[in-house]
């Protein structure tokens, strides 16, 4: 993701005008700074323990925003505030979109939810209908935003067996499709040899897939 020019200022800008401020309070940096340059001119190693600092100190970022010591405006304001929703850790970006930024991360924090082990395995040709799906989410621009799509697919016949779009990225874009499969084509007693297969983000790992296909006695994978 890019930012221009005078948004990459303005994010340095209103970064060391914080760290400034969490140095006052914690007094990483022994010596007195008598401004918020004054931090960026520190070698990196001491800004870096600053960052530290406040990371293990997230409430000080509303203090930040409480007291305004430096007289921002509202709108950098609500910038530094939204700060408060940092995750600490190494990211790569996975999705850039129109208002958002989507991010996965390189660790695999122990509070992430459950997810279901790969049944499939990359067996992409079954012999039978409906005994093998895979599902994904993808959106489209167009002029009145962006639209989000969810797909269900059979792997035997290549057919889209169950869709659902939406405005926005909920949790039942991704439960309305496998649904709109399960109703439409599971009217039999072999949905019990279902496996629904989808990739491991975390709109497709909505719990209540699961349940929608546990409910009907498919696999989720």
């Amino acid at each position: 993701m890019l930012l221009e020019p005078g948004d990459v200022q303005q994010f340095f800008r209103l970064h060391r005008t914080l760290m400034f401020f969490v140095n006052q309070r914690l007094k990483v940096i022994p010596d007195p700074l008598p401004t918020p340059e004054a931090f960026a001119a520190l070698l990196p190693g001491a800004r870096l323990a600053v960052r530290d600092a406040w990371l293990a100190n997230p409430d000080l970022t509303e203090s930040f925003v409480t007291t305004n010591p430096a007289q921002l405006p509202e709108t950098e304001l609500g910038i530094v505030r939204s700060w408060r929703h940092l995750v600490a850790g190494k990211f790569y970006v996975f999705r850039a979109l129109k208002k958002h930024t989507v991010f996965l991360s390189t660790t695999d924090p122990n509070h992430s939810p459950p997810v279901a082990q790969n049944v499939l395995d990359r067996d992409v040709d079954p012999e039978e209908p409906n005994t093998s799906w895979v599902a994904d989410v993808t959106y489209i621009p167009t002029r009145e935003g962006w639209l989000y799509l969810a797909a269900v697919e059979d792997l035997f016949s290549r057919r889209v067996v169950g869709w659902s779009m939406d405005a926005t990225t909920t949790s039942r874009l991704v439960v309305d499709a496998p649904e709109m499969a399960l109703v439409g084509r599971l009217r039999g007693p072999s949905s019990s040899a279902l496996v629904a297969h989808s990739d491991r983000g975390a709109s497709t790992r909505a719990s209540t897939t699961g349940v929608g296909c546990a409910r009907r006695g498919s696999r989720a994978a």
